[in-house]
């Protein structure tokens, strides 16, 4: 018959817990706003964010549309309708002028072929509550030789 010592009984006891405080706090992290003790975020503006803010003519230029709460968290309970739009003088072209944010986020591309400066705006039109705008300034350059 196999013993074991209280010492691998105490170091067995000391990992099975470091290993229940790991997974509860994984499970916390990624998903709070599904326990009771979670605090959901709840939406208050829409942030612009481009994946470059400057490009050279002709490129395109991602623009991700999100609904965030006041301390920047991503409220995925929002599926808000938004306007986007350019300065009036801009030749820059947007693939959507609406979106539909799913999970309180959006998508949105912007091309020019021209070299100039662009201020992208987004616009709440419709859902829940209302959300606050925001702008953007992306730099579109000519190609260097």
């Amino acid at each position: 018959m196999m013993r074991i010592s209280h010492k691998d009984l105490r170091s067995a006891a000391t990992a099975i817990a470091y290993l229940f405080c790991l997974v509860t706090f994984a499970v916390y992290s990624a998903a709070p706003w599904t326990l009771p003790f979670g605090v959901r975020p709840q939406a208050t503006s829409l942030r612009l964010i481009a994946d470059r803010p400057q490009v050279s003519v002709s490129e395109t230029v991602q623009i991700t549309i999100l609904a965030t709460s006041d301390d920047g968290r991503l409220d995925p309970t929002r599926d808000d309708l938004v306007e986007i739009s350019v300065n009036p003088e801009s030749r820059a072209k947007l693939s959507e002028s609406r979106v539909n944010l799913t999970r309180g986020r959006g998508e949105v591309t912007l091309i020019s072929d021209y070299a100039e400066p662009v201020v992208v705006t987004v616009t709440w039109i419709s859902g829940r509550s209302t959300l606050r705008g925001d702008s953007t300034l992306i730099r579109i350059v000519g190609r260097s030789s």
